[in-house]
């Protein structure tokens, strides 16, 4: 359930509040690889419900490279992305350096700007270990120096995780997974949120700087055709990067139905 494990936690790929956008996809498919393009509009503001109608100024450009592999036997997939976003995003060394002038608490939305962007891009495996295992790893990043503006505020993120399929006997449509994300920030954004800044989703007026760390594991139960049913457990230190504070333990539950 945690956005870092679902997928790359320092991909601030575009979407509205509720994770839509519009936009376009050309994809080509071979033997053994896969290559994407895509475009798509950001929110007006940062994690907003509207979407910006100026692509002149505001859009989303997305690549990808995908190829299958094969490793001691096991068959597995390597996807690199990069992305680029141009928006009317807050600058944070603007905000600290006015901040620092002022006395005031940092405030990134009034340092927004027209033409502002960010960039980064993504290492993502996964592989099969063999009958019911598989084990996946992400690394993202990047470069932070502008306001975070659709997803979350990270900027450097890897997680790594093992999925078993029926993992009991008698259950061979159940799954459980155990994953480890570790997350942080640019220096920038520490600097920001040590001044008093507040982004979209994290800021407590200060800071004492520490990577975020989480470790999740999940279980999900086929109760009936059609319908599943997962517990999930996340211990997460220094939750939104503070060293003063967590930790923190997060359960979970989730009803899956398909028509």
């Amino acid at each position: 359930m945690n956005w870092a494990a679902w997928t790359a936690g320092a991909w601030d790929y575009a979407a509205d509040t509720r994770g839509y956008t519009y936009g376009f996809v050309i994809e080509r498919y071979d033997a053994d690889w896969a290559a994407r393009f895509a475009g798509a509009a950001e929110p007006l503001v940062a994690n907003g419900e509207q979407l910006d109608h100026d692509l002149l100024h505001s859009y989303s450009l997305t690549a990808e490279y995908e190829r299958g592999y094969t490793l001691a036997g096991n068959q597995g997939t390597a996807r690199l992305l990069f992305f680029y976003s141009r928006a009317n995003m807050g600058n944070y060394d603007e905000a600290n350096a006015i901040a620092e002038a002022t006395g005031e608490p940092a405030d990134i939305v009034a340092t927004r700007q027209v033409g502002r962007t960010k960039w980064g891009f993504i290492v993502n495996a996964d592989l099969s270990l063999g009958g019911p295992w598989g084990l996946f790893f992400r690394g993202s990043y990047n470069d932070g120096a502008n306001e975070s503006w659709a997803y979350a505020e990270i900027e450097r993120s890897v997680s790594t995780g093992v999925l078993r399929k029926g993992p009991f006997a008698g259950r061979p449509n159940d799954e459980a997974g155990l994953a480890l994300m570790v997350n942080g920030l640019g220096a920038g954004h520490r600097e920001y949120l040590a001044l008093g800044g507040y982004g979209f989703m994290i800021g407590d007026g200060r800071l004492n700087y520490g990577l975020e760390t989480i470790v999740e594991i999940f279980y999900q139960a086929a109760l009936v055709e059609h319908l599943w049913f997962a517990a999930d457990y996340q211990f997460v230190a220094n939750p939104a990067y503070n060293r003063d504070r967590g930790p923190v333990n997060i359960l979970g539950a989730r009803l899956h139905v398909e028509f």
